[in-house]
């Protein structure tokens, strides 16, 4: 099994899925945090960042809500798919 690889290194002992179970805790706190600071800055900041979209890309206020709806669901559908499922699989085999 690929998360269950033990080598030396020095006197200690290293676990793959100990490895693994760190590398997603990480992953699903940085994404976890990359998404709140996301939406917050949506909250507080749309007008802002529409302005400033606006001047690159034409597009009405409803296509540009649309399209912001949309990217925080799929990012919460991989960041749910990809980081905290694993994370707590790997908790539970543990």
């Amino acid at each position: 099994m690929l998360l269950s690889v033990e080598w030396t290194q020095g006197k200690e002992k290293h676990y793959g899925y100990q490895y693994g179970l760190r590398f997603f805790m990480w992953c699903t706190i940085i994404n976890g945090a990359w998404f709140v600071f996301a939406a917050l800055i949506y909250v507080f900041a749309s007008d802002w960042v529409y302005n400033m979209q606006r001047k690159s890309f034409p597009v009405s206020r409803d296509a540009y809500n649309v399209v912001i709806y949309s990217f925080f669901a799929l990012f919460k559908i991989v960041f749910i798919v990809f980081n905290v499922v694993p994370f707590v699989a790997l908790l539970i085999v543990e």
